[in-house]
């Protein structure tokens, strides 16, 4: 919400009304329903992936790639989808004809170092999934956001962890930043952009980081911390 200044971001957001046009019912894993985490849609081409996991103990999520159309009997379809067992989806990211998922796991053959997190990667053909995924340990004990921009991509998980770059094959690790509780990634041209935070703290930290070398550029602290998926805080 912009405010009525052109320099200036509004910190108060007027009543206004939303209609529901179409909703989709949660994936159910071995008799758990799971809760949506994220939704990424890649860009005007009609394609939205959602990843989903369970609160509490159990490794247990799932995704899915969606058609959004202008139908108004099917304004929102589900085309296809992964469950997983063993696994919570966190936060998903979509480009033409690939899927990376950041995932909390307890199927320690796919991590690293005893921790819990993970970055898959699937192709896509379509409205498709591949069943044939590419998968690299991260540090951390949930991998909670995910990123992709010039070929690399950007991952953050919980305590004693941070933000993880990898190549656009997760085949090599390009470097690792330690930021604890990080929570989100995004990036522009030249920047690097990752939310901190955990619930015992009370408040956030943005840390805005050089794209080519990941120096520092700024830190803010906020008094109240915003979290972009319900992932485990540890």
């Amino acid at each position: 919400v912009i405010s009525p200044t052109s320099d200036q971001v509004s910190k108060t957001v007027a009543s206004f009304d939303l209609t529901l046009i179409a909703e989709v019912d949660a994936p159910v894993v071995d008799g758990v329903t799971t809760q949506a985490t994220l939704v990424d849609i890649f860009g005007t081409s009609g394609r939205a992936v959602v990843s989903y996991n369970v609160r509490g103990d159990e490794y247990k999520g799932a995704v899915d790639v969606v058609q959004v159309t202008s139908s108004p009997r099917i304004s929102i379809q589900v085309r296809s989808g992964i469950g997983f067992t063993n696994s919570k989806a966190n936060a998903a990211y979509m480009n033409d004809n690939e899927l990376w998922l950041a995932q909390a796991t307890d199927d320690q053959a796919i991590t690293q170092n005893g921790s819990n997190s993970v970055v898959r990667l699937f192709g896509v053909s379509g409205f498709k999934i591949n069943d044939n995924p590419v998968h690299a340990g991260v540090q951390g004990f949930a991998a909670n956001s995910i990123h992709e921009s010039d070929g690399r991509i950007y991952v953050t998980s919980g305590s004693n962890a941070g933000l993880t770059i990898f190549n656009q094959n997760l085949t090599e690790t390009i470097d690792f930043v330690p930021i604890p509780d990080a929570r989100w990634v995004d990036t522009d041209d030249s920047r690097i952009v990752v939310l901190s935070g955990g619930p015992n703290t009370g408040s956030g930290i943005l840390h805005v980081l050089d794209k080519s070398d990941r120096s520092v550029l700024h830190q803010a602290t906020s008094s109240t911390c915003i979290y972009m998926h319900p992932v485990p805080a540890e």
